[in-house]
């Protein structure tokens, strides 16, 4: 098709050269014209060579089918390797994210404590056991709870 395009522009290229070089040349530029007309002969015996010389293309040519498969096989050690891998990381990041937050309930913990005492005035030692025992030992949210109102 593009071959097509070009000699029929190459054909149109020549007849306006000639009509423009009739009306306004003079007479020594017939000689341009006929190398032009010598120069597309030349180019068409050539184009014919590689034409006649060139691999044959089917008009049509097969589609590329392009495939890529990824099998996730229960069997393969590959999948083995990865859940695994997978399950070690969620043990070992949620082990990490109770550790880091367990650090802020004692600090939560701790403040309370200071405001409790702080509230009644005076930090004996019974009072302080009693705070230890109650958020440790015998963790009683009830009586947590009601400190936290009083507070």
């Amino acid at each position: 098709m593009s071959y097509e395009m070009y000699k029929d522009f190459k054909e149109t290229m020549i007849k306006t050269l000639k009509n423009k070089t009739a009306t306004f040349a003079p007479a020594a530029q017939p000689t341009d014209l006929e190398s032009i007309e010598l120069n597309h002969a030349k180019t068409q015996t050539g184009i014919d060579n590689l034409q006649a010389s060139a691999i044959k293309i089917p008009s049509e040519l097969p589609p590329r089918i392009t495939q890529h498969r990824v099998i996730f096989n229960s069997e393969s050690p590959f999948a083995l390797y990865v859940v695994s891998f997978l399950f070690i990381s969620c043990m070992i990041l949620s082990s990490a994210l109770y550790f880091a937050t367990r650090s802020n309930y004692e600090r939560i913990d701790n403040n309370l404590k200071y405001r409790y005492i702080k509230i009644k005035g005076e930090a004996t030692l019974e009072r302080i056991a009693e705070l230890k025992e109650l958020f440790k030992l015998n963790h009683n949210n009830a009586k947590i709870r009601q400190m936290k109102k009083d507070v």
